[in-house]
């Protein structure tokens, strides 16, 4: 999971932390890991989109390229952010002992319904439509570079949540609520341990018509 890769959309980056929270101080039986991973520690202190450039815009082979690259005085914020998080990527990426899902939480600075994007493949689709929350498919082409690119090439399973407007507590409660959703479908935690009832009844009434 990450959360705040847009230093001004600090509510994935609470929702995680409440759900981390709530696994520590249950410790329910976990099948796999559950990981969050805070995405522009700089931008999240400054509370602006980005320091230096756009965290989510530099996946691609060519950008991360690039990144490396760049030294010294030529090195960006984001660049550092950056390097951290593919570090860590990576390092999970070669522990895994199953399949591996990534979840990266948004939010938009106008109030609307919570959505999903994706990269438009039969398993990424299988997993968003367990969510209860709509699908924008093609919105990831108009997005290039984004972190879900990254992941996409490697063959995991991801996408992408707009929980609801910056800062609010609803976009909170939806991140939490599609996160709760995702770990029991996954089978990642037993049926029951988290009441889904309340969680579903958010999000449909978030999503509306």
């Amino acid at each position: 999971i990450t959360g705040g890769v847009h230093g001004n959309e600090p509510a994935g980056f609470h929702a995680a932390q409440r759900v981390i929270k709530e696994l520590r101080n249950r410790a329910p039986a976990i099948r796999g890991r559950v990981i969050a991973l805070a995405g522009n520690l700089a931008a999240l202190e400054a509370g602006c989109r980005f320091i230096d450039r756009d965290l989510n815009r530099g996946w691609d082979r060519e950008s991360i390229a690039a990144v490396n690259q760049r030294s010294g005085k030529e090195r960006l914020s984001e660049d550092r952010e950056q390097t951290e998080l593919l570090e860590s990527f990576v390092e999970i990426e070669r522990s895994v002992a199953g399949p591996m899902v990534f979840v990266d939480l948004h939010t938009s600075s106008a109030h609307g319904s919570p959505f999903l994007c994706l990269a438009d493949t039969v398993d990424n689709r299988r997993l968003a439509l367990t969510t209860g929350v709509p699908i924008i498919l093609g919105l990831e082409e108009a997005i290039a570079g984004a972190s879900l690119e990254w992941f996409a090439d490697r063959g995991v399973v991801g996408c992408a949540v707009e929980g609801g407007q910056h800062e609010s507590e609803e976009a909170i409660a939806n991140h939490e609520a599609v996160l709760w959703g995702l770990m029991t479908q996954l089978g990642i935690l037993d049926e029951g341990f988290v009441d889904l009832a309340p969680h579903r009844q958010r999000l449909r009434a978030a999503v509306g018509d």
